[in-house]
């Protein structure tokens, strides 16, 4: 079973929308975890993007920077994870994230629709 960690956005409520479309997948959603100390969480996400096969990243358009997922993909691409990225925000200076990643989308839907198609070849 696919594993699938959600990097993004903590507030819009975007990983929600991604996990009732596809129930049948294994998430790791950051917003569960109940570590609010730097060091403890980030080794959370670290560990958890290590057991997933896939690091789905969200960049909403009102993103105020993305460092975090910049991080969570980049980790992620170091480990061979496959690296999803829906950017909505398009912003002049994250184009680097953008090649980093393995595929990217401009829309939820359509990071969504991937989704569901690599369900399909499983």
């Amino acid at each position: 079973m696919l594993r699938i960690y959600l990097s993004g956005d903590m507030q819009s409520g975007w990983q929600d929308i991604v996990k009732n479309a596809l129930p049948q997948f294994i998430y790791y959603d950051p917003r569960d975890k109940k570590l609010d100390q730097p060091q403890e969480y980030t080794v959370w996400d670290l560990f958890h993007i290590a057991e997933s096969n896939i690091v789905f990243a969200f960049m909403a358009r009102d993103n105020p920077s993305g460092i975090g997922l910049a991080v969570e993909c980049g980790y992620g691409k170091a480990l061979g994870k496959l690296v999803i990225l829906v950017d909505e925000k398009q912003d002049k200076y994250f184009p680097i994230v953008r090649y980093t990643a393995d595929i990217t989308f401009d829309s939820l839907d359509d990071g969504i629709r991937f989704l569901r198609e690599l369900r399909n070849d499983i």
